[in-house]
Order: structure tokens, then sequence, then C-alpha cells
């Protein structure tokens, strides 16, 4: 009873997914921001590979807010589990990617001048990972080993894809822009987490069991509560 009542304080309808959206648009305001030189100097068929966290913070908001994609018939709703499971494993490998770069270029980011910026980064970035905890589907949502593979392969095929382009395009590359020449741990953090972000999040869903605190802030982020399983 006492877990309701401190939840409770903040658990009035629609207040936890007006917060959600409200850091959404800030997201993509801040994203927009950051990247427009880049996306400017991009060809439009890149740009899907530029904004990184702005857009698999969005997508996965969407799933949150929405309770999409469901399971069902056919192939969508055969997809619907591995799609939630490529998002949640962006979220975790570009939330950390993020709070890797401020410790590789700690000079500049922890800065007396630039460190307030930083910490708020640190904390949104830090959410990007609850995020992927929120969006990682049930156990009972893939169900057999071979829907889990799955979703392994989905996350190792696209998060890869976007390394390759991120790193490996020359002077069309996508990773967002740092320094030049860029330190090369970057590209090694983000090929070795494209491998092992997946991997760990298979083998949470796989042997955690449901946690009752992620879902009930699952619930208080939905719009429409019917839509929660």
């Amino acid at each position: 009873m006492s877990e309701r009542r401190n939840f409770g304080q903040l658990n009035r309808p629609g207040f936890g997914p007006i917060i959600l959206v409200i850091l959404t648009l800030a997201t993509l305001g801040f994203g927009g921001y950051f990247y427009y030189g880049q996306l400017a100097s991009t060809p439009f068929y890149l740009w899907l590979f530029v904004p990184d966290c702005p857009l698999y913070a969005a997508l996965a908001s969407v799933i949150l807010l929405s309770g999409w994609p469901k399971g069902g018939q056919g192939l969508l709703g055969a997809l619907a589990a591995p799609f939630r499971f490529t998002i949640a494993s962006a979220c975790a490998l570009y939330g950390s990617w993020t709070i890797f770069v401020f410790i590789v270029y700690w000079t500049a980011y922890l800065a007396p001048t630039q460190l307030p910026i930083t910490l708020i980064l640190i904390f949104g970035h830090l959410g990007m990972i609850l995020q992927a905890m929120l969006v990682l589907p049930k156990k009972k949502e893939i169900g057999a080993a071979a829907g889990w593979l799955l979703a392994l392969v989905l996350a190792w095929l696209w998060l890869g894809l976007n390394t390759l382009i991120d790193y490996g395009f020359g002077p069309l590359s996508t990773h967002p822009w740092l320094t030049d020449p860029l330190n090369p741990s970057i590209a090694v953090f983000t090929w070795t987490g494209s491998l092992i972000v997946p991997l760990a999040l298979l083998m949470l869903g796989r042997l955690s069991g449901e946690n009752n605190e992620l879902e009930r802030l699952r619930g208080w982020l939905r719009w429409n509560k019917r839509a929660q399983t």
C-alpha cells in the first residue's frame, strides 16, 4: 500500500504522458539545433543515420505513449516485438555512447563553462537507457527461442548498418561531428556496443522476470491505458 501511495502522488490521468511529450519535444528541439549543420551537409538519403539519439528517443516515446506496435497475426504482428527490441537496443547503445564520448573528451565537456549542459545531457542520455528497459519486449511477447533469435539478428543488422554508415563511408560518414581526426576509441566502442548491447538485452529479456516498477511506469506513461498488455 505504501508503494502505491508514493507513486500515486504523480499518478494522475494524463500527467505522465504530458511529461514524456514535453521531454520528447525538448529532445527533438535540441537535436534539431545540434544536428542542423550536419544534416545540411549530408545527402538526404543518409539523413536517417545522422540524428541517432533524438530519433530513437522519439521512437521509444511513441511506443511508450501508444503501446504501438502490437503483436498479432501476419508478418507485421510477428515483427512487432523484434522492432521494439531493435529500438531498445538503439536507445541503450546511443545513450551509453554519448556518455562514453563525454568521458573521452572530458577536458572539453567537463570544463566549467560546459559542465551544466553536460550534466543535463548525461541525465537525458541515462533516460534513453531507461527507455530501453521500458521498450524492451516482455518475455511472453517474443516467446520461443526463434523469436528472440529473430529480434537479435534484426538488431545486429540494423545497428551494424548504422555503424558502417557512421564510420565507414569516408567523407560521407554520418557520425556526429566531434573532432578531426576522430578519436579511434569512439568507432571501436560503437562497433563493440552494436554487438554486445543487443546480446545483453536479449539475456536480460529472456532471463529476468517482469519488473513491477517498470510495468507501473509503462502504464503511467501511456495515453491509452487499455493499450497496456
